[in-house]
């Protein structure tokens, strides 16, 4: 049985993880290198939507962000979503989705950390188990049909609150 694991672009030891599971197959998925695009433009970049089917059909999410500063990622959204292990540089997102145990995070431009971080999953298939459900838990309740669920009370809270708001200020 073949074991896929995702791995986002900048991964630069993934060869550490296939010495140690040659089975492994993995996917680098990202920005379209510059030299690329300039040459061949953007017909190389998938749709969200092949991001997605790839993702489901994985065992593992890596995102190797280069720099502290980025923000948030909608792809780490996405493997939080789908119950995946997840093993990532801290960034801000990273650093908020992944506390408390729901996945692996490693220092930037540590591409040794992320295959051990990687390896270490593959090895210890309860520990990748456990950070599936953790990160399906953390999660769940964040999926278009359930935050919907929570607009009319929400309009209802902030519909109160501007009734009595003039009130309370003239008080």
């Amino acid at each position: 049985m073949r074991e896929a694991v995702r791995f986002g672009a900048g991964l630069s030891d993934a060869p550490a993880v296939v010495a140690d599971h040659p089975t492994a197959l993995y996917l680098i998925a990202g920005q379209t290198h510059p030299e690329l695009r300039r040459r061949d433009g953007e017909r190389y970049r998938m749709a969200p939507r092949d991001i997605i089917e790839q993702l489901l059909a994985s065992d593992g999410y890596v995102m190797p962000y280069l720099e502290p500063q980025q923000i948030t990622s909608d792809t780490l959204a996405y493997a939080l979503g789908a119950g995946k292990a997840i093993v990532s540089t801290a960034y801000l997102h990273a650093r908020e989705a992944l506390a408390a145990g729901r996945g692996i995070l490693v220092g930037f431009g540590a591409a040794g950390h992320l295959a051990e971080a990687v390896n270490s999953l593959l090895d210890h298939r309860d520990r990748k188990q456990a950070l599936e459900l953790s990160s399906y838990a953390y999660a769940k309740d964040m999926s278009g049909p359930r935050t919907a669920e929570c607009w009319p009370v929400l309009m209802r809270l902030v519909l109160a609150r501007s009734r009595t708001a003039p009130r309370l200020r003239a008080a």
